[in-house]
């Protein structure tokens, strides 16, 4: 009978707030919050949601602090098909590998292996920039990475170590 009451009580208090979308409010109207209520929170307050998603962005798009980037990028797999806010979703993410490719390039490094994954495949598939654009910054970053482990002869005729990786010399 303590347990039931202590259960009512609880939900008394967390419950209306919750229902009213009014959890991700004050202090706690951020990403992070965003994340762990993505549908909960774009059903019952969908504008607060957006207040919250476009200041994100800014955050990506202004002081392109690497924190900030990889906390907007976390949000690929929490989207779960919305195509609204998936369009939104891509249309900063593309604009930012374009734009300031070493901050997106860091930013995708620190994802953990899933979001990573279905960063790049958004990437791979952009909504509003042409693909070849987003490809040509692939392409160029990739052209330095492999000139970077490139065997090289050293002047006494040794080779410099590659990391283990085996990378034919080519010219």
């Amino acid at each position: 009978m303590k347990l039931l009451m202590v259960i009512v009580l609880i939900c008394a208090f967390t419950c209306p707030a919750v229902a009213n979308g009014h959890f991700c409010s004050g202090e706690n109207a951020n990403l992070n919050c965003l994340k762990n209520n993505f549908s909960e929170l774009y059903s019952t307050n969908y504008g607060l949601f957006w207040n919250i998603l476009h200041d994100a962005a800014q955050k990506c798009k202004v002081h392109k602090n690497i924190s900030d980037v990889i906390a907007f990028m976390e949000l690929s797999i929490v989207i779960k098909g919305n195509a609204e806010v998936s369009e939104f979703f891509n249309k900063i993410c593309e604009e930012l590998c374009v734009s300031s490719p070493g901050i997106c390039f860091e930013a995708l490094s620190k994802l953990n292996e899933e979001d990573r994954k279905s960063c790049l495949e958004r990437l791979r598939n952009p909504i509003y920039l042409p693909k070849p654009e987003i490809d040509s910054v692939f392409e160029k970053y990739q052209k330095i990475i492999s000139l970077y482990f490139e065997r090289q002869v050293g002047g006494t005729g040794s080779v410099r170590s590659t990391g283990g990786v085996d990378l034919s010399f080519k010219r």
